[in-house]
């Protein structure tokens, strides 16, 4: 009977110093803290540890580098969603994705120039005669007009045509002369379709090349917000 108080003595004594060791059993934890190999499974976790899997068990939550097909499943659907909205946001580039910026700049010309600045540049790189009726061009003694213009409301410059002679593109066709303008300016977001290729600058610039000539225009230059004050 003493022997029998000994032992139970012992065994009460391990099991308030050391609850762990008492309650221990054989099976080496998995990579998810569970005996997979004890009936019934079991794991060594906390509840703020665990989730739902797949499957209906518990697994842990995702950490970096979790390989559970769980986990790559959630970081798949994530990263599908930021490239979606990544391919959105570059779509609507067209319109300006910066306000700031160095402005393209075409033989001397860019839309932050006034417009007698501009009309300064063409007399002086073309040596021509101007004209503002009933056309906004520019005409060469004895020759054609290699460049025009139009203006906008505010009295800008609201595009320019520049004839294929002015850039030596008239020997080369329109895909020629698009990839290598879109490459020297880095243009985004090209349009196409039977008459002309379009690209757009940071700033809201557009370039359209044509069969014989090249277009640059204002579009939506350095735009600013909506407002009615």
């Amino acid at each position: 009977m003493k022997k029998i108080l000994n032992y139970t003595f012992i065994f009460g004594m391990i099991i308030f110093l050391s609850p762990s060791i008492a309650f221990s059993h054989s099976g080496g934890l998995n990579s998810s803290g569970c005996h997979s190999g004890s009936k019934p499974y079991h794991c060594h976790r906390s509840q703020s540890e665990m989730t739902k899997s797949s499957s209906g068990g518990n697994r842990l939550k995702c950490s970096s580098g979790s390989t559970s097909k769980d986990c790559k499943k959630s970081t798949n659907s994530v990263t599908s969603v930021y490239q979606n909205n990544t391919k959105n946001e570059l779509k609507n580039k067209q319109y300006v994705s910066s306000a700031d910026g160095e402005a393209i700049t075409i033989f001397g010309i860019n839309f932050d120039m006034n417009k007698n600045d501009v009309i300064g540049v063409i007399i002086e790189r073309y040596g021509c005669n101007i004209f503002w009726i009933p056309q906004k061009r520019c005409d060469i003694d004895g020759g054609g007009s290699p460049v025009t213009w139009s203006l906008n409301d505010l009295g800008q410059i609201n595009s320019i045509q520049f004839k294929c002679v002015i850039y030596n593109g008239c020997t080369y066709s329109r895909d020629q002369v698009y990839e290598n303008i879109s490459s020297k300016f880095k243009l985004f977001d090209n349009k196409i379709d039977h008459k002309k290729t379009c690209g757009f600058g940071i700033l809201g610039e557009k370039i359209c090349i044509y069969d014989q000539s090249l277009t640059f225009s204002r579009n939506k230059f350095r735009q600013l917000p909506i407002s009615f004050d």
